[in-house]
């Protein structure tokens, strides 16, 4: 039993010290309240939600990309710049801290690193400091004495340098962990399974935000560059020409309305089973693979439609899914988490597996000893007794080894079912250490759709108004708009039904 509690101790420290690992952060309750305010027209509630629980962030960029994203949505452009710039810092860090993180999590799971962002979570950082950038200049702030239709530009720029770089990293991540699974199992992804989505071929969004960017900054070749990418991605309604050949003495007004909120991930999970190395002689290791799939999340809004108070109004049109942006870049990774998780549970089991197995044996045969020195006992005391000439004594005697027979029988099960037990538990405990990294930011939009007016030069009150799917409508009105000659004029908004 001694070495029943031993390998008891050293599988929950071994628990422990992962799962101090692996905490999750801020709980879906949390993220619910701050959604919650959103959908009630009430984005600085959820500026102070997302205050309130930064102690409950367990990683850094969660905590500023999610913080970043509400002073965003409301109006606190300086202070969303604060916060995404912190997380673009604590990225950085990541970045070179990353190769001892990426072996450490291939041997425990993706929560022993930190949470380094998705793929379009790293491209929208750049986006949305693009247009809070664009919003200050518009506003004429002086930030940190930037100019900041130049800063807008740059940070675009970047996001579409990210959108690049990232679908050369996705595989050769994927290629070596493939190689260590190999080493297991001639057939790595018997258990793999994802919906079927899209290839990843960059976004829409990031084009349209770069071309008002080029616009903004005078340079209309470059804006047309990104004007085609948005149409050849998805039609001529997406923009305009006017977007970029702006009619002479006329102004242009572009809308971004951002819509409903994002979705969020979940584990998926396998169980497999695998051969073990035949030198070990132990069964086959079942074990756990967990990889993470998205989920989307559906807005409760049908259409979008932008009126100004000359009288015209116009459709606006949906330029980015978010769901699928998402979904499209995660799947460039998920291979590489399903191989990662498929070695790290096979070998974390294989050696539990092992240690349990010596373990169990070891108490089996110590019961069995325990046992047979019980029956060598008992027979010794009963030959003793029934040497007397005693009938009766005789009797007793034999009643006295049955029940001792009896008692080391029942010693002896008790013991084994005992070590079966330890034996189990220790690899249940082992194997319920794998699980995937659901971490993702929880505050961006699960759309945007964009919309354009060519006006003359001037003061105007705008409407958006969002069409819900009950047949109700969300009015927001932005008055006193500057319709400026020579520069894009941006209306945001943002309604997260």
């Amino acid at each position: 039993m001694k070495n029943l509690k031993i390998i008891s101790i050293l599988f929950v420290v071994v628990a422990l010290l992962v799962s101090c690992a692996t905490g999750t952060g801020v709980k879906k309750s949390g993220y619910d309240k701050g959604t919650k305010s959103l959908e009630e027209e009430n984005p600085k509630a959820t500026v102070d939600t997302i205050k309130s629980q930064k102690d409950e962030y367990k990683d850094a960029v969660l905590y500023f990309l999610d913080l970043g994203m509400a002073q965003f949505y409301a109006g606190s452009y300086e202070d969303a710049l604060e916060s995404f710039d912190s997380a673009k810092e604590f990225l950085s860090v990541y970045e070179v801290e990353s190769v001892s993180e990426n072996v450490n999590a291939i041997f425990t799971n993706d929560y022993a690193k930190s949470y380094s962002g998705e793929k379009y979570e790293a491209i929208m950082i750049n986006v949305f400091s693009s247009l809070c950038y664009k919003k200050l200049a518009d506003e004429g702030v002086d930030y940190k004495g930037y100019d900041c239709k130049k800063e807008s530009l740059v940070e675009v720029r970047q996001a579409d340098t990210l959108m690049t770089d990232f679908s050369v990293n996705a595989k050769e991540q994927e290629s070596f962990v493939e190689k260590l699974v190999l080493a297991i199992t001639p057939n790595p992804f018997e258990y793999f399974t994802v919906p079927s989505v899209n290839d990843f071929t960059g976004s829409a969004f990031v084009d349209y935000v770069s071309m008002l960017a080029y616009m903004d900054n005078d340079d209309s070749s470059n804006a047309r560059v990104d004007y085609n990418r948005v149409v050849s991605k998805l039609g001529a309604s997406a923009a305009e020409m006017e977007d970029v050949e702006v009619p002479e003495g006329k102004a242009r007004v572009n809308l971004l309305a951002f819509v409903g909120h994002i979705g969020e991930k979940e584990s998926i999970v396998a169980k497999a089973t695998t051969k073990a190395p035949e030198d070990l002689e132990i069964s086959d290791v079942e074990h756990n693979v967990c990889w993470p799939w998205f989920v989307p999340n559906e807005s409760d809004i049908e259409s979008v439609e932008l009126s100004c108070s000359n009288g015209l109004s116009t459709k606006a049109m949906e330029i980015e899914d978010f769901n699928e942006l998402a979904m499209e870049t995660l799947a460039m990774d998920v291979k590489s988490s399903y191989l990662k998780s498929f070695y790290r549970g096979y070998t974390k089991v294989l050696a539990a597996q092992k240690v349990a197995t010596e373990t169990r044996k070891v108490a089996l045969e110590a019961a069995e000893k325990a046992r047979t020195a019980a029956l060598q006992a008992a027979q010794s005391a009963y030959n003793t007794a029934s040497s007397s000439s005693s009938k009766l004594l005789s009797i007793a005697a034999k009643a006295t080894y049955n029940s001792a027979v009896k008692a080391a029988d029942k010693a002896y099960q008790s013991a084994c079912d005992a070590a079966n037990k330890a034996y189990d538990s220790a690899l249940k405990e082992v194997n319920d250490l794998e699980i995937a990294d659901t971490r993702m930011g929880r505050y961006f939009p699960a759309s945007v759709s964009v919309a354009g007016m060519t006006l003359d030069p001037g003061v105007y009150d705008f409407t958006v108004t969002y069409q819900l799917k009950n047949g109700k409508k969300i009015v927001k009105n932005y008055s006193g708009v500057n319709v400026e000659f020579g520069q894009v004029n941006l209306v945001v908004s943002s309604c997260a039904k």
